[in-house]
């Protein structure tokens, strides 16, 4: 360190990196990933069966992803934006 420059320039800098790192960690508690569930979970939310909400989800009126075993089925297929339970246990096909 040189004699005339400022020592708490490395204190600021460090910290200007710690409040970028906390902003980013922030972000993350903010915005947490979506929940899946398995069919099993699905129809003990909705109280179905596991038999009766699969086909639900191969006629399309409950959104999963067929592709991963167990189906995952996220969250905001089963609930709405005020986290209450869609009315899925009523709907028709289209």
């Amino acid at each position: 360190m040189q004699l005339n420059e400022n020592p708490f320039n490395a204190i600021l800098s460090r910290l200007e990196v710690l409040s970028s790192r906390l902003e980013e960690l922030h972000l993350k508690v903010r915005n947490p990933p979506e929940r899946n569930y398995t069919v099993d979970e699905v129809s003990k939310i909705l109280h179905l069966s596991a038999q009766t909400v699969r086909p639900k989800i191969h006629d399309g009126i409950i959104e999963a992803d067929i592709n991963t075993k167990p189906f995952l089925v996220p969250h905001s297929s089963i609930y709405d934006e005020n986290n209450q339970l869609k009315k899925i246990k009523y709907k028709r096909k289209a």
